[in-house]
């Protein structure tokens, strides 16, 4: 029996997680948790986001059957908004990405289903202290199958830490008062289907859909505080292949969107000096409401020739998108600011992949061409890896990855409030976001015996094109976006 965790030849992390139904410490299987175990992944807090070899989330290309995912977490981090139970196959990759897998500056993770053509119809239930789960993996006809999954979230006295502890995560421990009415409500639904003709032709239909709303209300003496965040993801998409024994086809299309609503009002009362006197004027108020959108479309078709000894790949894939943001902000009554940024790109883009593998060296070379219209500008990324075995079990490697991203995340505040989890997205343009740029290179060396592998890798990344927004900083005269860079090394 294969172990539920492997390391490709490539460095790759395969985990097979229909092996692996219970994960020491966790209710459920988490992947984004499991992954924080993985060398190169860690999370600098306590929730389920990973950051890969010093990347942030929003950097990192996650993918579920091909269909990239905007929303990756649920109650701020506590679990991921994919249902564990409803995927078959991980696979996490943290350097020397293929060229195929573009618009990301950090790791690439891969969540996909893979049909058991041979298993009967199975349906589970589920359920513990904070969520309720259905999963069916459905034979239709031994050419068809479908495969369906459900979570809802509820609140009972059982999730009450839960809830109580997501939201302590969001306030730290520096907010004055106890926040009450907490809300905590979270749901996902994926659907997949299979269906093969022949020995060759193998098709994939899969849709998801994740929702996050939260609120809470803080009330005292001298304030009024209301936090709302309303969040969903969905999307659909289609996979086709046809595989021979030498060559494989893809064609495939696939639509993401993303929106996002929060809502803060702030309302803080002066007490009257005179005790008699029981009239509270209102001293400062404040109301926030900040509004996002991403719309995705990506279609692509590739081929791969495939030796005893080597493979080749090549394909194009044209992407679409469309991302909107509006941050509203009105004080005391009279002061008003609306900022509106409506961005719409698209990214032509053609790879070309080599890989060659004999008894002592493993290699893999190629190349990512993408013009991004939004910024006026050609990319040309190239990507390489090589192992040399000394033996069976002794190797050393290296590699090397050039990649871009024209979507990501800007923090646009420090407060603790709802909003630290609710950063836009934004699409890199001409005035004043940069296309995100990042270079890294790496090398180690790698010992298999015993079942044990120990393994020393060193690696140099290099970022360009990072923003800020100093609102929330102490400086209340430096309120503007920076534009710097970030050398990291692990």
């Amino acid at each position: 029996t294969a172990a539920p965790i492997q390391k490709s030849l490539g460095g790759d992390f395969e985990i097979d997680l229909s092996a692996l139904q219970v994960t020491a410490g966790l209710v459920d299987p988490d992947v984004f948790f499991l992954l924080q175990r993985l060398p190169g992944v860690n999370s600098p807090s306590t929730d389920a986001n990973i950051y890969v070899r010093g990347g942030v989330p929003d950097q990192n290309l996650v993918l579920w059957n091909g269909n990239r995912l905007y929303h990756t977490t649920h109650a701020y981090g506590s679990l991921m908004a994919m249902n564990p139970y409803s995927i078959d196959q991980v696979r996490l990759i943290t350097k020397g990405a293929s060229s195929r897998f573009g618009d990301h500056t950090a790791g690439v993770l891969l969540l996909n289903n893979t049909p058991q053509w041979k298993n009967p119809t199975q349906i589970e239930l589920g359920t513990n202290s904070i969520d309720s789960d259905l999963t069916a993996d459905i034979g239709i006809t031994k050419n068809d199958r479908l495969e369906i999954s459900a979570r809802k979230s509820f609140n009972s006295n059982f999730s009450n830490t839960f809830r109580e502890t997501s939201f302590n995560r969001i306030l730290l421990s520096n907010q004055s008062g106890t926040p009450n009415n907490q809300q905590l409500h979270y749901e996902d639904f994926s659907a997949v289907y299979h269906k093969k003709w022949g020995e060759e032709w193998n098709l994939k239909l899969s849709s998801f859909r994740s929702h996050d709303f939260s609120s809470y209300q803080l009330f005292g003496s001298e304030i009024e505080l209301r936090d709302q965040v309303d969040s969903q993801n969905y999307g659909a998409g289609i996979q086709l292949v046809k595989a021979t024994k030498d060559q494989v086809f893809q064609l495939g299309a696939h639509g993401s969107f993303f929106n996002a609503l929060f809502e803060r009002s702030e309302i803080e009362y002066e007490l009257p000096e005179d005790e008699d006197d029981d009239e509270i004027e209102i001293d400062f108020k404040e109301l926030n409401r900040r509004r996002n959108e991403v719309e995705d479309w990506r279609a692509y078709a590739q081929k791969q020739f495939i030796t005893n000894t080597s493979q080749s790949l090549l394909g194009a894939e044209l992407q679409f998108r469309r991302v909107e943001f509006e941050n509203e902000n009105q004080i005391n009554d009279d002061v008003k600011t609306l900022k509106v940024n409506k961005a719409s790109q698209w990214v032509p883009s053609l790879y070309a992949e080599q890989r060659f593998d004999f008894d002592q060296f493993y290699l893999e070379i190629g190349a990512r061409s993408s013009y991004f219209n939004s910024v006026g500008r050609i990319r040309l990324e190239p990507r390489a890896k090589a192992v040399l075995r000394f033996n069976t079990s002794s190797s050393v490697h290296a590699h090397f990855e050039s990649k871009s991203q024209s979507i990501y995340k800007i923090t646009e505040t420090l407060a603790n409030s709802l909003d630290r989890y609710n950063n836009l997205w934004i699409s890199a343009n001409k005035d004043q976001y940069p296309l995100l740029l990042s270079n890294q290179t790496g090398a180690g060396y790698s010992l298999n015996k015993d079942k044990s592998t120990f393994e020393i890798d060193l690696y140099r990344k290099w970022y360009s094109g990072l923003t800020t927004y100093n609102y929330g900083y102490l400086d209340p005269n430096d309120q503007d976006f920076h534009e710097g860079t970030a050398l990291i090394k692990g």
